[in-house]
């Protein structure tokens, strides 16, 4: 095994020079992870390495106790490997390799386990530092297109088209309508996060945009900045309000602005999860509402709340008044998602699929150019709620997401399991709802200063 770790500290050092000390440990250890899976798994015997690398991969992405993280370090990992071996082939059931040339006096013949996702016959030559495009005049509509094939929030769309259109310009002041990867994308990061203060994850926000915008005009993808540039995000802890706090607030918001308000709160619901819903989401019977599309394209089913659903109730018929003074006028149908308006033609302008929160003018639906009604809009909730904050004088910054962490908070702390919490959340993970364990009240938190006793 001594030799395994003289052979890849080597290949590490030169490779990989600024892997910190602290992370050489690991990177060994993933390696020497893939060397294994080589040599256990019959059904790798006889391909490429590459081929084997994906295969890899695909079984850590499988393997719930593997995070993203852990992930992203061993697809490094096994693209350095790669990138320092040659003559790979097959020996009596074992993979062969040599390492290639400045390492020859570091063995040879080494058994190999675990597939990558890195590219494969472009690893075997130097890649060079950095490569000049031109950026093409239909960047944008290009790179509009590629995100909507492959259904991208609206969200999304909207910032990374935001992010690349800074970068452009960036670009066109650095070096004549050109972009010089990946030194410019280094720059432009490192001016954010020294010139324009911004935190850890706007950087990597515009660093994902900056890697979909080369893959998308280009077709390549830069898989050897994902270690070099990733800013470390900090854990910070969400605002939570007491329900005292929260019930102050309520009182000075009136209609509409309410309603929205105790459904984030009652509810837990994220804002534009909110406007979005449909007639058809409210179930009064068995008193649910379903989320239709929430972030990550999930579904799934949270309370309705017995205090709000008379209003509710009283709302929805003024709304189908709206609705049916639309079709008097025949105006066209509201949005539907996907291709269900071309699926279903008229649904748009039946009841069902009319809003709950429907604005009160006609405007241009930015997707198809067509004038019609669509919901309200999430940023006339929010600046209702951090008017309503200022009047009831919380001396904290009150956003629609607060009444959300609110909900999940004081869920945990009436004895809500915390699975059931994440499942009403929409979370993937359940690391991210522990989080509001940080935040609810605790016997310990009950204790007495030393300066108090």
């Amino acid at each position: 095994m001594n030799s395994y770790h003289a052979w890849l500290d080597r290949l590490l050092t030169t490779e990989a020079p600024s892997l910190q000390q602290s992370d050489r440990k690991w990177w060994r250890i993933r390696i020497l992870s893939f060397l294994k899976y080589c040599r256990e798994y019959p059904e790798t015997h006889g391909h490429e390495v590459v081929h084997i690398a994906k295969g890899y991969l695909s079984s850590l992405t499988e393997d719930p106790a593997q995070k993203s993280w852990q992930i992203d370090q061993a697809r490094e990992c096994l693209r350095v490997f790669i990138r320092g071996i040659e003559n790979w082939h097959w020996d009596q059931g074992k993979p062969r390799f040599r390492v290639k040339t400045r390492f020859s006096s570091y063995g040879n013949g080494v058994d190999l386990n675990e597939s990558t996702l890195s590219s494969s016959k472009s690893q075997k030559k130097e890649q060079p530092d950095s490569s000049t495009h031109p950026i093409p005049i239909d960047w944008k509509q290009k790179l509009l297109k590629s995100l909507r094939v492959q259904h991208y929030a609206r969200r999304t769309e909207q910032s990374y088209v935001s992010w690349s259109l800074r970068f452009v310009k960036f670009c066109e002041n650095q070096n004549n309508a050109s972009v010089c990867f990946p030194q410019d994308a280094r720059h432009y990061l490192e001016q954010l996060a020294t010139q324009s203060k911004v935190t850890a994850a706007t950087q990597n926000q515009a660093f994902s945009a900056l890697l979909f915008f080369h893959r998308t005009l280009w077709n390549e993808d830069l898989q050897d900045m994902r270690s070099t540039i990733r800013a470390r995000r900090s854990t910070h802890l969400p605002t939570v309000l007491s329900a005292q706090e929260i019930r102050t607030i309520l009182k000075h918001l009136t209609g509409t602005m309410r309603m929205i308000s105790e459904l984030l709160y009652g509810c837990g619901l994220r804002v534009s999860e909110c406007v979005n819903l449909r007639i058809k989401d409210v179930d009064f019977t068995r008193m649910t509402v379903e989320v239709r599309a929430g972030k990550g394209r999930k579904d799934r089913f949270v309370m309705l709340p017995n205090t709000t659903a008379p209003a509710l109730q009283e709302h929805l018929a003024r709304c189908q008044a709206l609705w049916e003074t639309d079709r008097t006028n025949n105006q066209p149908g509201v949005a539907l998602p996907d291709a269900l308006e071309r699926k279903m033609p008229k649904a748009g302008k039946t009841w069902p699929w009319f809003w709950v929160f429907p604005s009160k003018n006609i405007s241009r639906d930015p997707l198809s150019n067509v004038m019609r009604r669509h919901h309200i809009h999430a940023s006339s909730v929010q600046k209702a709620l951090q008017n309503a904050a200022a009047k009831a004088k919380i001396p904290r910054r009150v956003t629609c997401h607060v009444l959300r962490h609110s909900f999940a908070t004081q869920l945990l702390e009436n004895g809500t399991d915390i699975r059931t919490v994440q499942e009403l959340m929409g979370h993937t993970n359940l690391e991210t709802t522990q989080i509001y364990t940080h935040v609810m009240k605790k016997p310990g938190l009950g204790t007495k200063s030393p300066l108090d006793v």
